[in-house]
């Protein structure tokens, strides 16, 4: 705690005198972060102007009012202290005190973005949004109804000790793990999406969110569990998951505009939205599924452009054949890998996808069918004896 001290002092000794100290709820304070914050502002030197009541989901009314102080108190420096949506707030009240324009107009009505910002430091309680290590915000306009994603400043510097995660529930807690893990989700299932070493390193974090779950909930005080999940959340959103990357997460779109209107928790949305999500663009499973009937199996392989220029698991809908042979069979369970060549691995991902429903659902074995379209159609052919032992056509192969 002297060394943390000692450097929080020196950060802030690059700064002039006003503070806005900004936080959400109690919390905070009930925990007596607020009093260790404060006592390390006073020991450097600094007055502070208190800016409390930041929401989850934070308004762009809230962002007004904050920007609206820090001119009216000539404010030098804003810090942060609390999670994503304390943080994501500072970064817009930053932009909008050094400007007179509406910062909402400014980005989506003219299509231009802030340049000057008030200097912003975080101090991280709640892990899990990674808003810390970028300078996107995520604002909710009540006014328009909208819950987007905005540009503001960057944090000149932030502080990670697992010891402040302990001011806030543990549902928060999880709840912000699970949008760690949605982060990397959203990326690893990104274009493009041959072996690289950006996703090779999510899976590493991936694995190290789920791990450190399970031991949270087992031991809701636990520090090391705490440690690595904020340390999981910088990584999630620093930018190197990222690397080489084409990503649209569709799920945190959706989860927005569903924020907008309910309110809800971001995690949990998120924690409801993704598989539901996955299901949908990866599989077409009816939704009358009855274990107790057969079923016809559709396998269908993309082209060119469900290959290289689809989100994860769109090429579904990419080519329709499978769609029109629905038509002539109802009870048709359609699959559409998502490919990553027209090349070993595709054909071993095709066969191991096939495997899966033929074991774990009813499927009627003279009723799978595959077809792929140009590239698809070539994955398909290349090694027919590879391929075909899937659908009977190889007699006393023992492969299973």
């Amino acid at each position: 705690m002297v060394r943390q001290k000692r450097a929080f002092a020196q950060e802030m000794g690059k700064y002039e005198k006003k503070v806005l100290l900004a936080y959400g709820g109690g919390s905070v304070k009930k925990s007596g972060v607020y009093d260790s914050i404060i006592a390390m502002l006073k020991d450097a030197g600094k007055e502070v102007v208190d800016f409390p009541g930041i929401m989850p989901n934070p308004t762009y009314a809230k962002v007004q009012e904050g920007a609206a102080l820090v001119k009216e108190k000539q404010i030098d420096f804003i810090l942060a202290v609390g999670g994503g949506s304390v943080i994501d707030c500072c970064k817009i009240i930053s932009a909008q005190a050094r400007t007179e324009k509406d910062i909402w107009e400014m980005e989506f009505t003219d299509y231009q973005y802030s340049t000057e910002f008030v200097p912003m430091g975080a101090v991280v309680t709640a892990s899990g949004t990674g808003a810390e290590m970028n300078n996107g915000a995520v604002i909710t306009n009540e006014e328009k109804k909208l819950k987007t994603g905005i540009w503001g400043a960057y944090a000149d510097f932030v502080v990670l000790d697992p010891v402040y995660t302990l001011s806030v529930p543990i549902k928060q807690v999880i709840s912000g793990a699970f949008d760690t893990l949605s982060h990397c989700m959203e990326t690893y299932f990104g274009s493009p999406r041959m072996t690289n070493v950006s996703d090779e390193i999510n899976e590493a974090i991936m694995r190290n969110v789920i791990r450190n779950l399970w031991l949270i909930v087992e031991d809701p005080k636990g520090m090391e569990a705490r440690r690595e999940l904020m340390w999981d959340s910088a990584m999630a959103e620093n930018g190197i998951l990222k690397l080489g990357k084409v990503t649209d997460f569709q799920t945190h779109m959706i989860e927005h505009q569903l924020g907008a209107y309910t309110n809800c928790n971001h995690g949990c949305g998120l924690a409801v939205i993704q598989p539901v999500l996955y299901r949908h663009i990866c599989v077409r499973i009816l939704d009358h599924y009855d274990s107790e009937k057969t079923y016809g199996l559709y396998v269908t392989l993309p082209g060119y452009e469900g290959l290289y220029f689809q989100g994860a698991g769109i090429n579904l809908r990419s080519e329709d054949f499978a769609f029109e042979a629905q038509k002539y069979d109802e009870n048709m369970i359609i699959v559409a890998p998502q490919l990553d060549d027209w090349g070993e691995r595709s054909a071993d991902k095709t066969i191991a996808v096939t495997e899966y429903f033929l074991s774990h659902y009813n499927i009627d074995k003279e009723q799978v069918y595959i077809n792929g379209y140009s590239g698809g159609g070539y994955l398909f052919s290349r090694d027919p004896a590879e391929m075909g032992w899937l659908f009977g056509e190889q007699e006393g192969d023992d492969r299973g």
